[in-house]
């Protein structure tokens, strides 16, 4: 899209990007816009998301960097609402849900090109490596994302119904980084804010080889990922130890025969893992426990964790 394009037009792309985003927005909820500058911030939370957009756009022209809170944020957590000017952004414990697991792959730059924004061949690497990971995801059973170009690299978005809490996006993200070797930023805290398509990333110097660009949805309508979906890529990933090492907690245990009596026993300690009360944080520490800290193979921890699962409510599939 042209960075030569009407107020008016950036409105509506705002506010029907923000619409669809925030398509299921409940009463006690509200967005969070946040923009930033060279030397402050601003935030504002709104249940009226057509004034959000002429809002953001307006900013926008002014020269802001303009954001949104990819997840919900409680209704009172202020007594101005739809409109910005609060300079305390929205934090972890004032998200209701995890609506969206954010994956942003950020281009790879040369050493002068950091704090530019990308050239063409920079961002078509970066473009690869999102369809290298959306085929995997798809073929895991999560569906199509919607994907953001950012102005600079992308945003890959999947719909999820989470609580705040949940280690399953985090999961996720590095599952995939662990099967390509690749770097995507660690985006999983449930505050995460995004760049808001529509809005102009001015990252750098304005140059032809790397200009600056509007965001833009580029497409996609997601349909919700399952929880027991999401499980199976972050926690057979855990499952799986990345490097054999001796056990931190259990002391110098020789054999595998050994490590896994051990890790039997300690396992046998722990809480099952409770669904609506942080099961699945507790899941994935068993899982990392018995990789990570007793290093089983991976049919060893697969046979403790399938008796580990019949104690779970429920137990996962």
């Amino acid at each position: 899209m042209s960075t030569e394009t009407t107020l008016e037009d950036r409105i509506a792309e705002i506010y029907l990007y923000l619409g669809e985003h925030f398509a299921d927005l409940k009463p006690d909820e509200v967005a969070e816009l946040r923009v930033l500058g060279e030397r402050s911030a601003m935030s504002g939370f709104y249940d009226d998301l057509e004034e959000m957009a002429q809002q953001a756009a307006v900013l926008d022209d002014e020269g802001w960097a303009v954001y949104y809170g990819l997840n919900p944020r409680r209704k009172n957590i202020t007594d101005s609402p739809n409109e910005i000017g609060s300079r305390v952004g929205g934090k972890d414990k004032d998200v209701t849900r995890r609506a969206w697991l954010f994956l942003d792959f950020d281009p790879d730059k040369t050493p002068e090109g950091k704090g530019q924004c990308a050239t063409k061949q920079e961002k078509d690497a970066a473009r690869s490596r999102v369809k290298t990971v959306a085929k995997w995801l798809a073929a895991k059973g999560f569906g199509s994302p919607k994907i953001v170009d950012s102005g600079n690299g992308y945003h890959v978005l999947y719909k999820v119904d989470l609580p705040t809490d949940t280690d399953l996006c985090e999961g996720v993200l590095r599952a995939a980084k662990a099967e390509f070797g690749i770097e995507m930023d660690s985006v999983f805290d449930a505050a995460r804010i995004a760049r808001l398509p529509g809005g102009l990333n001015r990252k750098g110097n304005n140059t032809a080889e790397r200009p600056h660009r509007r965001a833009k949805l580029l497409g996609g309508k997601p349909k919700t990922v399952p929880p027991a979906t999401l499980r199976k890529v972050a926690l057979g990933h855990a499952a799986q130890p990345a490097t054999r090492r001796e056990p931190a907690k259990t002391g110098k245990l020789p054999i595998s025969e050994t490590r896994w009596a051990a890790a039997n026993s300690w396992l046998a300690k722990q809480p099952a893992a409770i669904e609506g009360d942080g099961g699945d944080k507790q899941t994935f520490t068993v899982c990392c426990f018995l990789a990570r800290d007793f290093a089983l193979e991976w049919d060893d921890a697969w046979e403790l964790l399938l008796e580990y699962n019949e104690r779970c409510n429920p137990p996962w599939d």
